[in-house]
């Protein structure tokens, strides 16, 4: 029993002195990291003993050419020669940077998103999340078009409006689309605020499967959106969807939209302007320039305290299809429906129920 207790213990003894090989460290890139379009996103890497990092762009998302070529998209490397590079794209997609140095190399997958996913209005960088306002912010400065993605059949509350301008960017040079996907039968994602939900300048926006409701605090001139010099708004229901809604808008004057004077113009297809209300002129939409497109859109129960409850033209053109139509809408003044005072309107759309008449009188 000695003996064989002794080889044991001998035996255990041996192995506890065995060391593993030497394995001298070397550079790590990190986690994966995921972040905005247009804005700076940071991609460290952990270098041994001060040693030099190298980063490139390994693999990028295609797009097609104005030739239906697919090309690798362009990123910016800043500090591409520093243990942290900073990372800025204005295409969504995955991207794979790769770090060397003289220890080794490593690769990170950067996730460049263009989905809200966050119902919160806020602006926090360090959540993990990303609300609409975020979005927003980090396409200001951006050139070129972008699309935001918001969730399906859901409902955002803003605290305040949204400001979607192009300041410091060549006249005209970004378009902003706010876009929901949705099914059939689905319908449309809501953004609500307390007064106006948006205001547009020098950019052209389309909402797209997206109805806007006011919360009942009056502004002045465009209850749900203004629409400023340069600018131009498209709304557009989604085919299968219930069309979009623009509703509950209340301004002096353009209850739901305004359209200011040196303003490129409004399309509106496949929606719905209902129940907003103008203390002065253009319960629905006031007109002042550009060119007002409407193609299924219907103008219901809109209420004006001067001219026009449903629509005020001041200036610009009215292009309406067919398949538009007003109803139910209300004006103090004249024209229940529609009034033109200045420019020019051109269509047949349908109407019924308006007060007091459909048009103001010559």
């Amino acid at each position: 029993m000695r003996r064989v207790s002794l080889g044991l213990y001998v035996s255990l003894a041996a192995c506890s002195r065995y060391e593993a090989p030497y394995e001298p460290p070397v550079l790590s890139a990190g986690d994966d990291v995921v972040g905005l379009v247009c804005s700076t996103i940071q991609v460290r890497s952990a270098p041994v003993d001060g040693e030099t990092v190298a980063w490139t762009l390994e693999v990028s998302p295609l797009t097609e050419t104005t030739f239906s070529e697919s090309v690798p998209v362009e990123a910016e490397l800043i500090d591409a020669d520093q243990p942290t590079v900073s990372f800025r794209t204005e295409f969504a997609g995955q991207y794979f940077l790769r770090a060397t140095a003289a220890s080794g190399t490593d690769l990170v997958k950067v996730t460049v998103t263009d989905e809200v996913t966050t119902l919160d209005d806020v602006v926090d960088p360090e959540d993990g999340l990303f609300s609409l306002r975020e979005h927003v912010a980090a396409a200001q400065g951006c050139p070129g078009p972008h699309v935001v993605r918001l969730p399906t059949a859901a409902e955002l509350s803003l605290e305040a409006p949204l400001v979607i301008g192009s300041e410091g960017l060549d006249d005209n040079d970004l378009s902003f689309g706010l876009v929901a996907f949705t099914g059939s039968g689905v319908k449309p994602t809501v953004l609500r605020a307390p007064g106006r939900v948006m205001a547009v300048d020098d950019v052209a926006v389309l909402l797209a499967g997206l109805s806007l409701e006011g919360g009942g605090q009056p502004v002045d001139d465009g209850g749900l959106v203004r629409v400023g010099t340069g600018a131009h708004l498209a709304v557009f229901g989604l085919p299968g969807s219930p069309p979009s809604r623009l509703a509950g808008g209340e301004a002096e004057r353009g209850g739901a939209v305004y359209v200011a004077p040196g303003a490129a113009g409004v399309w509106l297809e496949d929606a719905v302007l209902e129940g907003n209300e103008a203390t002065g002129d253009g319960g629905g939409v006031y007109l002042s320039d550009g060119v007002a497109t409407l193609r299924g859109a219907d103008f219901v129960d809109n209420r004006a305290g001067g001219d026009g409850g449903a629509l005020f033209v001041a200036g610009g053109m009215v292009d309406a299809g067919a398949t538009s139509g007003f109803s139910g809408n209300h004006a103090d003044g004249d024209g229940g429906a529609i009034c033109v005072r200045g420019g020019t309107f051109d269509g047949d759309p349908s109407f019924e129920g308006n007060v007091p008449g459909d048009f103001c009188p010559d």
